[in-house]
C-alpha cells in the first residue's frame, strides 16, 4: 500500500526526470533519478537487490494497476522504472541480463490464441500540410530490411488518414501489429474552454491536420491489432504533464500546446482503456533517427518470437549502446503499456498472408468500355500530394476543373480514378481516343 510520503517521493522524481530530460539526458542526471528509484524499491532490507540476483533472464518488471487508477497509482505507474540503478552501478538497462520494463492496466487475462502466420505490420505515416516533414520513408525501409521480406508481411497505407487505414485493414483481416509514425501532441484543446487531451496528427483527405483521439482512433481499427506503435513524441506523456522538450524540425511533435488541468491518460494509456492490447510510445520528444534505429532493432526480435516487453528491452540497450550521443540520449524514452491481455509473442508461423482483398481479381477501369485500365486502390500508392492537391482545388470553389497532364505510362489515368472515387455523388464521363471533329 503506497503511503503519502512513498507518493511525494514518486512524483519528485518523476519531476527530477522531466528535468533532466530538458537538459538533454545528460548519464549522471539519469542516473540520479535511477539510483533513487532503486533505493526507494530496495528500501532497508534490500529487497530489491536480492530479486535481482535470483531471478532468471529475461528479467521483467511489469508495474500493475487497476484500470481505473487512482492517483497515487498514476505516480506508480509514471515512475521512470527504465533508469533503475543500482547505487554504485550502472543502468540495468545496460547490463548482460536483458531488463524490461512493462506497465499494465487491469488483471491479466489470457491473450487470444496465435495464428501461423508470419509477423505482420501494417505501416501509415502522416504528415498534414504545415508539420515538419518526418523521414518516414527511412522508417518503413528500416522496418523491411531489419525484417526481411521472407519474414515480414509489410502494408503500406499511403493515405495518411485513419478511416482509410481503418478500411484497408478490414479488408485484409487485420494485422497483428499497427506502426503510425506522425507527429503527436499530449495536451491538445479542441477549443478554448475544453479540456485538454492527447492526439495524433493525422491527415484528412486534402492533406490538412486530423488531430486524432486515442477513442476515435481506436473505432476505426477493425479488427484491432495485438500491438500499436505509436511512434510520435510525448504519445506516452499525461495530458497534465508539462516541461518536456517540444517538437520541432526533426522531432515527432507537433506546435506546443498549453498544458490543462488534471488529465490523467496519455495517448498511449488512453489506447489501452479503448481495448488496444499493448502499445508503444515515447515518453518525450524523440528524433527521426533514434525512432528509426528503434523500431528497426524491434521488429527484429518480434519477427524472432521474441515476446513483446523483452523485444522493447532489447531495441532500447541498442539505442543505449548507439555511438551516435544525440541518438543515445534517446535511449529512456519508449514505452510499453498493456491491457489486460497484452504482452507475450506476436509470432507463432512462417505462412505468408493474403495481402489482397478478395476483390483484387477484377481488374478495374476508368471507362465503361474497358479500353482504359487503371490501378486498382490498394497498388496505388505514391501520388497522395498530387491527390491532395487535386481534391483542394476542386473542393475550393476557385476552379472550374483540374489538368492533368505528363508524359504516357505515368499514371494519370489512375489518379483520375482515385478522384472520381473521392467524388461518388458525381457521374464519370470519359472519352478516350482521337476526339476530333468527323471530317
Amino acid at each position: 500500500m503506497l503511503q503519502t510520503s512513498d507518493v511525494d517521493l514518486l512524483n519528485a522524481v518523476a519531476g527530477q526526470y522531466v528535468d533532466a530530460v530538458r537538459n538533454g539526458s545528460r548519464d549522471q542526471a539519469l542516473l540520479t533519478v535511477g539510483r533513487e528509484l532503486y533505493r526507494w524499491l530496495d528500501g532497508d532490507l534490500g529487497q530489491l537487490t536480492r530479486l535481482l540476483d535470483e531471478a532468471s533472464a529475461p528479467l521483467v518488471f511489469e508495474v500493475r494497476a487497476p484500470t481505473k487508477p487512482s492517483a497515487a497509482a498514476w505516480a506508480l505507474l509514471r515512475a521512470p522504472f527504465e533508469l533503475l540503478a543500482a547505487p554504485e552501478g550502472e543502468f540495468l538497462a545496460a547490463a548482460p541480463k536483458l531488463f524490461a520494463v512493462a506497465r499494465r492496466l487491469g488483471r491479466p487475462s489470457t491473450a487470444q490464441e496465435l495464428d501461423g502466420y508470419r509477423l505482420g505490420v501494417a505501416f501509415m505515416a502522416s504528415a498534414p500540410r504545415g508539420q515538419h516533414e518526418l523521414d518516414f520513408e527511412a522508417e518503413e525501409m528500416a522496418i523491411l530490411n531489419a525484417v526481411g521480406e521472407t519474414s515480414l508481411d509489410l502494408v503500406v497505407e499511403d493515405s495518411g488518414n485513419p478511416e482509410h487505414l481503418g478500411r484497408r485493414l478490414s479488408e485484409l483481416g487485420g494485422m497483428p501489429v499497427v506502426h503510425l509514425s506522425c507527429h503527436g501532441l499530449h495536451n491538445w484543446r479542441p477549443g478554448p474552454d475544453e479540456p485538454a487531451t492527447p492526439v495524433l496528427l493525422m491527415e484528412d483527405e486534402l492533406g490538412d491536420g486530423l488531430p486524432t483521439s486515442a477513442d476515435a482512433l481506436v473505432g476505426l481499427l477493425t479488427p484491432r491489432p495485438r500491438l500499436a506503435f505509436v511512434s510520435a513524441c510525448l504519445t506516452a506523456t499525461g495530458a497534465d504533464v508539462t516541461g518536456h522538450v517540444p517538437g520541432g524540425a526533426g522531432r515527432r511533435g507537433g506546435p506546443a500546446a498549453e498544458p490543462g488541468g488534471w488529465v490523467a491518460h496519455s495517448m498511449a494509456t488512453g489506447l489501452v482503456a479503448a481495448g488496444i492490447p499493448a502499445i508503444i510510445g515515447w515518453e518525450g520528444s524523440v528524433s527521426d533517427e533514434a525512432a528509426t534505429r528503434f523500431a528497426e532493432r524491434l521488429y527484429r526480435q518480434l519477427s524472432r518470437r521474441v515476446e513483446v516487453a523483452e523485444a522493447v528491452a532489447d531495441a532500447r540497450r541498442h539505442l543505449l549502446a548507439c555511438s551516435d550521443e544525440r541518438q543515445r540520449a534517446e535511449w529512456h524514452l519508449a514505452r510499453l503499456w498493456l491491457g489486460p491481455a497484452g504482452g507475450g509473442k506476436l509470432v507463432a508461423g512462417t505462412r505468408k498472408r493474403q495481402m489482397v482483398p478478395p476483390h483484387h481479381v477484377t481488374k478495374t477501369f476508368l471507362d465503361r468500355k474497358h479500353q482504359l485500365p487503371v490501378a486498382a486502390a490498394e497498388m496505388f500508392v505514391g501520388r497522395r500530394p498530387e491527390l491532395q492537391h487535386t481534391l483542394r482545388a476542386l473542393r475550393g470553389g476557385q476552379k472550374v476543373g483540374v489538368l492533368l497532364h505528363g508524359q504516357g505510362r505515368l499514371g494519370k489515368s489512375s489518379l483520375a480514378a482515385r478522384i472520381a472515387d473521392r467524388h461518388p455523388n458525381r457521374a464519370v464521363a470519359v472519352v478516350f481516343g482521337d476526339y476530333s471533329p468527323t471530317p
